[in-house]
């Protein structure tokens, strides 16, 4: 539901920006069709006219900048929101009737923020490597530390992300750590989330805790 009510939002401002630019296009040719006729009786075309028609080509060009940013921004925000329902369908599929519960592949896993725990030692390793990711990478302080979450202070700002890391036990053997990301609710704060660098930040949480696990057992 808050997915089409955002698109429809975006649907609503394009097609006052369309409808705008259509507008524009309307008055550029109605100036360059004065121009044309000016040449062709072989008279001057005046300063103020060519200006005009600079000023509306600029006008145009502007609005279809601003019509495919409009584009860009609904898709990462989708982006986004996909991510957020794949993420939740995941973590909470494990509560269906199933004989065996599904453990996320290594691209699926990466994508989503997971990092699977091969027994409880580990386990307990990651834990700590991911505290560690979580004050590296937020831009909030440190909030909660107990033994199935970790979290920093919600953002503050635009710009802020803050991270949190919950441990979730799939059966007696199985348990994953999850990675989320928060951003201010805000329209700049969905687009600091649905940013290139929040992907990538989440993508690299399971490789970053690979990779620190081990280089410490080859100490």
């Amino acid at each position: 539901m808050a997915i089409t009510a955002k698109m429809k939002a975006f649907e609503t401002e394009s097609q006052v920006i369309e409808g705008n630019a259509t507008r524009l296009n309307q008055v550029l040719a109605t100036q360059q069709k004065a121009a044309a006729k000016l040449e062709r009786n072989g008279e001057t075309v005046p300063e103020k006219l060519l200006a005009d028609i600079k000023s509306t080509q600029k006008q145009i060009q502007d609005m279809q900048s601003a019509i495919n940013a409009r584009k860009e921004k609904q898709n990462q925000i989708k982006k986004t929101d996909e991510a957020d329902i794949a993420r939740f369908l995941f973590l909470t599929h494990f509560h269906e009737i199933k004989p065996k519960v599904r453990i996320a592949s290594v691209k699926e896993a990466n994508e989503l923020g997971l990092f699977y725990c091969e027994n409880d030692i580990k386990c307990n390793e990651a834990w700590e490597v991911g505290r560690k990711f979580v004050n590296d990478h937020s831009t909030t302080p440190s909030d909660v530390y107990g033994q199935y979450l970790i979290m920093n202070r919600p953002p503050a700002t635009d710009t802020d992300i803050s991270l949190s890391l919950s441990k979730i036990k799939l059966n007696d053997n199985d348990t994953q750590l999850f990675l989320d990301i928060h951003c201010l609710e805000s329209p700049a704060g969905n687009e600091t989330c649905a940013s290139q660098r929040v992907k990538d930040l989440r993508e690299s949480f399971g490789p970053y805790v690979n990779k620190v696990l081990s280089l410490t057992a080859q100490h």
